[in-house]
């Protein structure tokens, strides 16, 4: 699991918008999944590839890639 603050959205999109992800934690395996199961990170988004996502405004609570 890799955790990033403020990260530009441009290369996580398709259409290269670029806006802040103020936290990104990318997911890289099964064992990630089991660990952020056990932290409450309150509201977050969780974003697939980026593909067909229109993004328009600065992503403020934690972001699941």
């Amino acid at each position: 699991m890799r955790i990033s603050n403020s990260v530009s959205s441009k290369e996580y999109n398709s259409f290269g918008v670029d806006v802040q992800f103020d936290t990104l934690i990318e997911i890289q395996s099964k064992e990630d999944i089991s660990y952020i199961k056990d932290v409450d990170y309150g509201q977050v988004t969780i974003l697939g590839g980026g593909s067909n996502v229109l993004l328009t405004d600065d992503i403020k609570v934690p972001l699941f890639l």
